[in-house]
């Protein structure tokens, strides 16, 4: 089985950047951070990204089709912590009716955490990667249970 780069699934995507004008939320980046954030695209009350309804203003692109973060390199702590496949990732994708994103199988976390880091510059915590372990689809006859090896010695 061929391994899948879940963080390309994003650029024809862009649901979690429409989702609602409250996720674009600024929370833990520093002052130095959001310095880095233009002004026209940060909200009235200095308390996220600004949005044109619920799409964050630096998405550029169509939902579903082919999307880009105008900011990718300084986006906020929220955004980046949204990863394919993950809980708030597959809410933002029902919103816009898109279907579920599965990884292959688990390895493809590490895919994820060296892509997302290398094209941010940003450092992926092992937490936000976790979040995508697991999500392999089971054997449709249920036999992917591995039995554990038994030694007559």
């Amino acid at each position: 089985m061929e391994e899948i780069d879940l963080s390309s699934c994003c650029q024809g995507c862009g649901a979690c950047c429409g989702y609602s004008q409250n996720w674009p939320r600024f929370s833990i980046e520093s002052e130095e951070a959001l310095a880095l954030i233009p002004e026209a695209l940060v909200n009235a009350r200095q308390s996220g990204m600004r949005c044109e309804g619920d799409r964050c203003s630096a998405l550029q692109g169509e939902i579903g089709k082919a999307t880009a973060c105008g900011i990718y390199a300084v986006r906020p702590d929220v955004c980046r912590t949204c990863m394919p496949g993950d809980a708030e990732c597959a809410m933002a994708r029902r919103k816009f009716r898109l279907p579920a994103i599965e990884a292959a199988y688990a390895g493809t976390a590490s895919l994820i955490s060296s892509s997302i880091s290398s094209s941010s510059g940003a450092s992926t915590e092992s937490g936000l990667v976790d979040s995508v372990i697991g999500l392999r689809p089971p054997d449709r006859d249920g036999d992917d249970l591995v039995e554990p090896s038994r030694d007559s010695a």
